[in-house]
């Protein structure tokens, strides 16, 4: 069972997968998968005998679903884990090299705005002074 921590940061995983679509990818390739595996089949079965055990009149939904749920859960191969474990790491680490880059891109953008603002402030200073040095000269002839 996961912790409420742990359940926030699969939510925020899950809501930064839809937003960038690898979440349906995900969902689509686990999907071929399991029917490669035999796994919805194996699935399908379970619940046939469940129901075939206990009778259509006595089985309700509700537990059906539970116990699907659990032998679900339970018999999803290794080796599928495995494979949508990777490709959800290599999904995050892709996303975190983006970001990098992005970031990387918008210092080197600042940098070269803050160069590009500097120096066209140095280019106007010059006229700043002559203009400085006007209004110094008209005030001294004016109290002269």
């Amino acid at each position: 069972m996961l912790s409420p921590e742990e359940r926030a940061q699969v939510q925020q995983l899950q809501q930064l997968m839809e937003e960038d679509g690898s979440r349906e990818e995900l969902k689509r390739l686990l999907k071929e998968r399991l029917m490669e595996a035999a796994w919805t089949r194996d699935i399908t079965r379970h619940c046939q005998v469940l129901v075939e055990s206990r009778g259509l009149a006595n089985t309700r939904v509700e537990d059906l679903v539970t116990a699907a749920q659990q032998k679900a859960m339970e018999s999803i191969p290794m080796e599928v884990r495995k494979e949508m474990m990777e490709r959800i790491r290599d999904s995050l680490v892709d996303r975190a090299i983006a970001a990098e880059q992005a970031a990387a891109a918008a210092a080197a953008g600042t940098h070269s705005m803050t160069a590009t603002s500097m120096h066209t402030h140095e280019q106007n200073r010059p006229a700043d002074r002559s203009v400085g040095t006007t209004q110094s000269q008209g005030h001294k002839a004016n109290t002269s």
